[in-house]
């Protein structure tokens, strides 16, 4: 799947062109995607990868849910340099 990717990004120059961001569910893909291609913004969005802040290695940002987002996440992120996304669900809005 990474690979089809790259292939469709490169076909339309956007990495070359700095035009690409992505964000993933998956720690593993995105780190399939930093180790064969260098994107400036990745982000992880699962609720573990965020806890742990194990994407700090190659991510620009994290994207915790916003049940997440308390003040210690915001800190450990800023710790470590991380920008965070929060994103939040029509479900989560309504209650």
């Amino acid at each position: 799947m990474e690979q089809k990717l790259i292939n469709i990004l490169n076909k339309y120059k956007l990495i070359a062109k700095h035009k690409v961001a992505l964000q993933s569910f998956s720690e593993k893909s995105l780190k399939k995607l930093h180790s064969s291609i260098k994107i400036f913004f990745l982000s992880v969005l699962g609720d573990e990868e965020v806890k742990g802040l194990n994407n700090t290695l190659y991510a620009y940002a994290i994207g915790p849910n916003a049940k997440l987002a308390d003040d210690e996440i915001v800190k450990k992120a800023h710790a470590e340099n991380l920008q965070i996304h929060v994103f939040l669900t029509e479900k989560m809005r309504k209650n």
